[in-house]
């Protein structure tokens, strides 16, 4: 499938499937719970701390707000946008997708990165329309405030997300 390339507000957009990066990604976004669930790794292995240390950080464990991003480390950097929480019905709002979208940009300007993976937020793990997030992506990005960023990789095959010129 060939991707689509728009340019939008001077960013060079790229939709295609998740795989291989058309660019160089600074940092890839993905859509997370309060508690950080949604991207765990599910791969069975062997725990590398002892099992009481374990359960102890999980009954420590503090949920993050709605609307935030936290960012782990790694090549590229991992932005991990807290739009569900999973005590919820539904487990998401635009609300916090919007804000997520907003904070994405604001540490992404922060860290001057120039090449980012977006999946469409809320639209994974949640019942958000594709037509409703390219809404709520248009008014993040014209919300922000982007010097650096140079290219947006929007993690959806062509045609899944309706994103038309403009």
């Amino acid at each position: 499938m060939t991707p689509q390339e728009i340019l939008y507000r001077g960013i060079r957009m790229v939709l295609s499937p998740p795989g291989d990066a058309p660019f160089r990604l600074d940092a890839q976004v993905f859509e997370e719970d309060t508690y950080l669930v949604l991207s765990a790794k599910t791969e069975l292995r062997e725990p590398e701390e002892h099992p009481l240390k374990i359960w102890t950080a999980v009954h420590e464990a503090e949920p993050k707000a709605p609307g935030t991003i936290h960012v782990t480390a790694g090549s590229p950097l991992r932005f991990l946008a807290i739009v569900h929480d999973l005590e919820q019905s539904p487990t998401w709002t635009e609300d916090w997708v919007s804000s997520a979208l907003d904070q994405v940009f604001l540490e992404a300007e922060s860290r001057k990165l120039r090449g980012l993976a977006l999946p469409p937020l809320g639209t994974l793990h949640g019942t958000l329309r594709p037509q409703r997030f390219t809404g709520l992506l248009r008014q993040a990005l014209d919300r922000a405030e982007l010097y650096h960023l140079e290219r947006l990789w929007i993690l959806a095959p062509p045609g899944d997300i309706p994103f038309v010129d403009a």
